[in-house]
């Protein structure tokens, strides 16, 4: 399961580095590519198809005719956390590449692991756990997806029970499998619906099933307390409220959980990143994968999906308690520089600038790396702004620059 998804975002990238695809202008090819890193879904599977039919044609109406037979409009493409509004170019020398991608897509989509890595662990699991098992994987395709999620967070809680009170290790294998599996397709269903509306209401019950899934994974007791104070306050008194202090007790739950997922990038980076890199330079790795490596992994964890999660939901507060319009996704002692405007962050990002900088931009991607000799980022127009994981919020809390909205 999580292989798979790993296996999508490497797959995507060798794909560039192979044709020098270019990852800094705006194309079809660079856009899908942000989507599939930010939020892949089953979508995919049908945008490869629509993909392939019109690089083997030449037609675009091919594309759009296999688009439309997947049930994906223009309108769901502008919907996704990483808009698709351009049309692929042509070039029938990707061809076999992205048959070969397709094939990792149907495969990382499907529910095939899940289904053999329950029948490895069902010997174990017992009649019971083996019963609410069995209920999750008849309902693989439900459209109700939240309530899957909530199936498979019971069955989660349960199962970790289970490993923690078997002691042959031989069987402790099979579990492990089963719940890393359930863990990734879990992530799979909430990128399924990240960019639906689902309702305020609806995202609370996201993140408190991610919070539980992450103590399960980290056993993390700052976790554990975020996800028993954002439960008593949001059953207390509803999402919904319009008492001041009780929306600004929930926002404060929601800032504490922020920097919780900045901590496990500053722990990620001290833990995987140097073992990253030595191993990497032994192997002759490129070096701009390198560099990227803790991202990619923390991009394929529970953690990004809640960042995602937590994002949906701050507009909300903020509206509610009448918050001026700052947002610190990376906040720094001081920055003090010359003040730039740069309309559009990406422009600019490989620039190096002659003296310390503030950069006022009007748009960012989220991809973005912080220009050279830049102490701070301002983002004005904040309808779309990056969340606490993208990678640009990353680069700038590694280099201890300013990032707000």
């Amino acid at each position: 399961g999580g292989v798979n998804g790993q296996e999508i975002r490497d797959d995507i990238l060798k794909i560039f580095h192979k044709f020098h695809i270019d990852e800094r202008s705006s194309h079809f090819y660079e856009q899908w590519h942000q989507k599939l890193h930010n939020n892949t879904n089953p979508d995919d599977i049908v945008i490869c198809e629509a993909l392939l039919s019109y690089l083997k044609s030449h037609d675009m109406g091919q594309y759009w005719k296999v688009l439309s037979s997947g049930g994906i409009t223009k309108e769901r493409l502008l919907s996704y956390e990483r808009k698709i509004d351009l049309e692929p170019y042509y070039a029938p020398e990707y061809i076999p590449d992205f048959e070969n991608f397709l094939v990792v897509l149907k495969k990382a989509h499907s529910s095939t692991d899940l289904i053999i890595m329950g029948q490895h662990a069902s010997r174990l699991l017992g009649i019971d756990l083996n019963n609410k098992l069995n209920e999750i994987l008849a309902n693989l395709g439900d459209w109700d997806v939240i309530k899957q999620l909530e199936r498979t967070t019971q069955f989660r809680g349960w199962l970790n029970e289970k490993i923690q009170n078997t002691a042959e290790n031989d069987s402790l294998k099979d579990l492990f499998y089963l719940d890393l599996g359930l863990e990734y397709y879990q992530r799979q269903q909430i990128e399924k619906i990240i960019h639906i509306d689902v309702g305020i209401g609806n995202l609370f019950r996201e993140v408190e099933m991610l919070l539980d899934n992450a103590i399960y994974s980290f056993k993390w007791r700052e976790l554990e307390i975020c996800r028993e104070e954002l439960r008593k306050k949001v059953h207390e008194k509803g999402v919904c409220n319009k008492d001041y202090f009780a929306a600004l007790q929930i926002k404060g739950i929601i800032e504490r959980i922020k920097r919780c997922l900045g901590e496990v990038q500053d722990r990620s980076n001290l833990v995987i990143q140097p073992r990253a890199e030595k191993l990497g330079i032994g192997c002759k790795c490129d070096p701009a994968l390198i560099t990227i490596f803790t991202e990619e992994v923390i991009r394929g964890s529970m953690f990004f999906a809640l960042s995602m999660v937590i994002k949906k939901i701050e507009p909300f507060y903020r509206q509610a308690l009448g918050f001026q319009n700052w947002l610190i996704i990376s906040p720094c002692v001081q920055a003090v520089g010359k003040v730039v405007h740069e309309k559009i962050l990406k422009t600019v990002q490989d620039k190096e600038y002659s003296e310390p900088t503030i950069l006022i931009t009007e748009k960012i991607g989220g991809e973005e790396e912080v220009p050279a000799n830049v102490r701070g980022v301002i983002l004005v127009k904040n309808s779309n702004y990056p969340d606490v994981l993208a990678h640009v919020s990353v680069r700038a809390r590694n280099n201890k620059v300013l990032l707000a909205v």
